[in-house]
């Protein structure tokens, strides 16, 4: 089996990525090469029921998604002293930018029942659950819980949002999934001089 990748892609997207959506499958990077008797083939073992398959994508998640910087935004798109929901690489995250415009991103997710604390982009110093009211700072840390008197032995800093791994290149905003990973500008080689 091959993976055919038009040249163009392969001359501009970073060499890792390209392999990761290999997933292992040796990559002609150029199909204008192959004859008509090798594109037959290629697309022979283009099977719908696996490369549509559930187990497929978990396999992409972890190849592709977990293993890579992903591109999440562009600073212009995160409101001053607030946020933005998005979801990148499957994973829902909460883009933030605070009074000193450091950008994060963290989990979309409340630390108490699970529910995602926004749907839409705000301009407003504080994430607010909608379910409990249970209130963050754009750092993630857990700022106000509402009947907290009844929690007896909560501990706020141990239910802050976990954040995600984020880098800045130029004005995009690039977040890691992964616990291991290279550098920003390492992993983008020549690329990154494309998107200055």
């Amino acid at each position: 089996a091959y993976l055919v990748l038009p040249s163009l892609a392969c001359d501009l997207l970073p060499r890792p990525l390209v392999e990761a959506f290999a997933s292992g499958l040796p990559v002609i990077a150029n199909s204008e090469k192959l004859n008509d008797a090798d594109l037959s083939r290629c697309y022979a073992e283009l099977d719908p029921v696996v490369a549509y398959s559930q187990d497929r994508y978990e396999t992409e998640k972890q190849r592709v998604f977990r293993g890579h910087w992903l591109l999440a935004a562009h600073t212009s798109e995160i409101p001053h002293t607030g946020y933005l929901p998005r979801t990148v690489g499957g994973e829902p995250l909460l883009l933030t930018r605070d009074d000193d415009g450091r950008i994060r991103a963290l989990a979309n997710v409340c630390s108490h029942r699970g529910l995602a604390l926004a749907v839409e982009a705000a301009a407003q110093p504080r994430v607010r659950c909608p379910y409990h009211g249970w209130t963050y700072g754009l750092d993630g840390r857990l700022l106000a819980v509402s009947g907290e008197h009844r929690f007896l032995s909560l501990r706020r800093d141990l239910c802050s949002i976990p954040s995600v791994t984020t880098s800045l290149w130029g004005s995009w905003v690039w977040v890691h999934l992964g616990h291991e990973y290279a550098p920003l500008t390492e992993w983008l080689g020549e690329f990154g001089a494309e998107l200055l």
